[in-house]
């Protein structure tokens, strides 16, 4: 991921090659916040390392960019709590499904080696709100659930039996982080396998079920 919306390179390159990816224009100074967020919350479920390439202490004097670091940090903190340290020694059990509204937002397309001319802008309608299941060591089952929109949302995600050892009626606990800190879990509802409930805006959820 990058703050700046450029393809990863080396400084040791040839000088005309970063040249040509650093290119400043108009189209990589738009805002792409809520796609950099997306990549974040997408990484974070599926238990990705996070990291940022070519990162210059600059960039980060930039409003936009501070709310894109705000939201990594979030999720930084999340890996590294109680049930996100465990992730690393869980079994992924595979991404919820999950029922949220859409929003909209521009996407960079700028593919690996593409010239400044081939940079392209496109307008796509999304679900900002991700899941996924784990099975944590022991045999306990652990819920993460991301909001990258910067909107708060509500949320709901009917878990599957057969693939998660679950005892109803559900009992989630956890915590939430989001670029204003971290606080006990969110109010969440449960139903036969149902859970659902309202996120704050970019934010990262764990949750332990028992």
């Amino acid at each position: 991921m990058s703050l700046a919306n450029c393809q990863p390179h080396d400084p040791l390159w040839p000088a005309d090659t970063v040249a040509a990816l650093q290119t400043p224009s108009h189209l990589l100074e738009r805002d792409f916040t809520e796609q950099f967020c997306l990549e974040v919350a997408r990484a974070t479920c599926w238990g990705h390392s996070l990291l940022l390439y070519n990162f210059a202490p600059h960039q980060a004097r930039q409003e936009q960019n501070r709310r894109k670091l705000a939201f990594l940090a979030a999720a930084l903190r999340a890996q590294a709590w109680g049930i996100g340290a465990l992730l690393p020694y869980a079994e992924f059990m595979g991404v919820l499904e999950i029922n949220c509204p859409t929003v909209s937002a521009d996407f960079l397309v700028n593919p690996s080696g593409a010239t400044p001319g081939e940079r392209r802008a496109i307008t796509r309608s999304f679900r900002p709100v991700l899941g996924s299941a784990w099975r944590t060591p022991g045999g306990g089952t652990a819920l993460m659930f991301v909001n990258s929109h910067h909107q708060p949302l509500d949320f709901a995600s009917r878990l599957r039996s057969s693939r998660l050892p679950l005892q109803l009626p559900i009992q989630p606990i956890g915590r939430t982080f989001s670029e204003d800190g971290d606080a006990p879990a969110v109010t969440l509802r449960t139903s036969g396998t149902e859970i659902s409930g309202r996120l704050p805006g970019r934010c990262v959820l764990l949750v332990a079920l028992r």
